[in-house]
């Protein structure tokens, strides 16, 4: 019998995606849904979905110019960066503040970037995410 020796980092990596998806969905879901209604009754910012799909080509660009294997960035970014969004997803919660959910998930994108890129895939992607503000 032979034994494929497998990085336990890449046995992870489709688990860890699924289960960033789902909090990201539990957990930002309804404060981003809020925050969109909020913007959509304001007729200087109802051009949002063609930003937030132009935004979404621009990472899809930059995804595709980063050439795989990923490797992750130093831990030190994605904890600290982590604990901040997780520090304003409880704040917006605890408020009720659509902005500051909105504010958290553009950390968490940042911390989920650096964690499976490093700077290379966050360099790449920096595009779109400034363009969301």
């Amino acid at each position: 019998m032979s034994r494929r020796s497998h990085s336990p980092r890449r046995n992870r990596r489709p688990l860890t995606l699924r289960l960033l998806g789902t909090i990201a969905l539990i957990g930002f879901g309804p404060l981003l849904v809020q925050f969109f209604v909020n913007l959509w009754r304001f007729d200087t910012y109802q051009f949002f979905p063609a930003a937030l799909l132009g935004a979404g080509l621009l990472a899809k660009r930059g995804w595709d110019e980063v050439r795989p294997p990923l490797l992750g960035g130093s831990k030190g970014i994605p904890v600290t960066m982590t604990l901040y969004f997780f520090g304003l997803l409880v704040a917006a919660v605890v408020l009720w503040s659509p902005w500051l959910g909105a504010a958290a998930f553009l950390l968490a994108v940042v911390a989920v970037a650096w964690e499976l890129g490093g700077s290379l895939l966050f360099k790449a992607i920096f595009p779109a995410w400034i363009s969301c503000f």
